[in-house]
């Protein structure tokens, strides 16, 4: 996330593991200057508005003066030129007032440059997510987007949201016929190998590896949790049937073959190999 504006950077309200929410203001540039010209900007449409109301007055009182006029040429009392003088005087205001208001539009659109401006010093989450990253620090110079020149791309901090994690997973080309898009899968992470994630492969990727030979894979979480952090390594199993919350959520179970159950009685038992001895285990 970096600013639409270069400058320097006065706050600062976040940290790594920060949680944040769309439009929630995270940071902040130096706008003194820009402040004090929306101020001005303010300042000076209300006097354009003032103007306006100056130039409509004026108008109606020129519009006034033509009545009078017509009426005292209809009485014989004045002369055409007075009358013609008057309407004049009437069109002159007409246009004042016509200038006025584009005065006060000039001055409209003014304020809303000026606010756009100061508004480009304020950084806000694009979205609900945790930082993940700061790379910057309070009274550093940023820059807007790739303007800066530095690896981070004038970035403040990284925003990462949680809910739309994926797990990459390399399959080798001899085996990517078996694998298709909507199919379902569990996860294992290494960081939790007794949590099972359930999955679906969003999307295969059209394009193999000619060094390793594999295709990439996308799969999504359908359950994600709290455990679940970018760049974790993970282990996934494609399926050929889907598995229930439940199921993926069971610790595993150990399969042996049949035939290596004894049975004594009501007792069935298994003997393993411990340390050259064999022991009971209860099945």
């Amino acid at each position: 996330v970096s600013a639409r504006t270069s400058g320097r950077l006065d706050w600062l309200g976040v940290d790594e593991g920060s949680v944040v929410t769309k439009g929630q203001v995270i940071a902040r540039l130096s706008n003194d200057d820009l402040t004090a010209l929306v101020a001005e900007a303010r300042a000076a449409i209300a006097e354009s508005r003032a103007r306006l109301d100056q130039a409509v007055a004026m108008q109606w009182e020129a519009g006034r003066e033509v009545e009078r006029q017509r009426n005292l040429v209809a009485q014989g009392i004045t002369t055409e030129s007075s009358y013609d003088a008057a309407r004049r005087g009437h069109d002159v205001a007409v246009a004042g007032v016509a200038a006025a208001g584009e005065t006060v539009k000039v001055s409209q659109a003014r304020v809303a440059i000026t606010e756009a401006n100061l508004d480009k010093t304020i950084v806000r989450a694009p979205f609900d997510g945790i930082v993940t990253a700061k790379s910057s620090e309070i009274g550093e110079m940023v820059a807007a987007g790739a303007f800066s020149g530095q690896p981070t791309g004038g970035a403040i901090v990284t925003v990462a949201d949680f809910r739309t994690l994926e797990m990459e997973a390399d399959v080798n080309e001899n085996n990517i016929s078996r694998v298709k898009t909507g199919q379902a899968a569990l996860i294992t992470l290494d960081a939790a190998p007794d949590r099972r994630y359930r999955g679906v492969v969003r999307q295969i990727v059209p394009a193999v590896d000619r060094q390793k030979a594999v295709v990439q894979t996308k799969i999504k979480f359908l359950d994600p949790d709290d455990r679940l952090v970018p760049d974790m390594s993970a282990r996934v199993s494609f399926l050929t049937q889907e598995v229930s919350a439940e199921a993926a959520s069971a610790p595993p179970r150990i399969f042996i073959p049949a035939a290596v159950i004894r049975t004594q009685g009501d007792l069935s038992f298994v003997l393993v190999v411990k340390e050259d001895k064999a022991s009971l285990v209860k099945v």
